[in-house]
């Protein structure tokens, strides 16, 4: 029975391994990465020296990973507006600051839902100038305690992807 159990425990996770990588490939906030069972396949963390066998990245992710990186100082990355009336439009406008020497590029700005809508500086900041994101959250039909995420992506020196929030407490219409 002992000799059965380690068995019995590799087959286990071998029938899960397969579930657990189609699930990660099809997930739309899925990083690329090189698969388990091929350790061949190199992955870089920079870019350029990817196999050719290594799955590609997605156009505004390669591109921004393909800039020179900079810094970057937020006012702030979470905004909470507190309470309001299910059916308000809270805005609020992430400002930042190019801190570092290279021009800023934001490659892609994408809300967690079809709620909340940003619009952003398209165009290169310079360093030492200011960007903004401007995020507007739609509460119709949204009652309760909200947390929406903005994600950001650009040439960031800390990491390609920065998260911006939104939240607060919408109170049910006739209340």
């Amino acid at each position: 029975m002992k000799k059965l159990l380690p068995l019995f425990a590799v087959a286990t996770l071998l029938a899960f391994t397969p579930a657990c990588q189609e699930d990660a490939a099809s997930s739309d906030n899925a990083v690329a990465s090189a698969p388990v069972s091929s350790p061949s396949v190199s992955v870089a963390e920079d870019g350029p020296d990817r196999s050719p066998d290594a799955p590609s990245l997605p156009k505004y992710q390669a591109e921004a990973e393909s800039l020179e990186a900079t810094t970057v100082e937020f006012t702030g990355e979470v905004y909470d507006f507190g309470e309001v009336p299910e059916g308000t439009k809270v805005t609020h406008q992430f400002k930042f600051t190019n801190t570092g020497s290279n021009p800023l590029k934001l490659t892609r700005v994408k809300a967690s839902c079809g709620c909340t809508t940003p619009k952003y500086s398209e165009e290169s900041v310079a360093p030492g100038e200011q960007g903004y994101i401007d995020v507007e959250f739609d509460s119709s039909g949204k009652p309760g305690f909200q947390n929406k995420s903005v994600t950001v992506t650009g040439n960031f020196a800390d990491g390609v992807n920065k998260i911006l929030r939104i939240k607060g407490q919408v109170k049910p219409s006739g209340e």
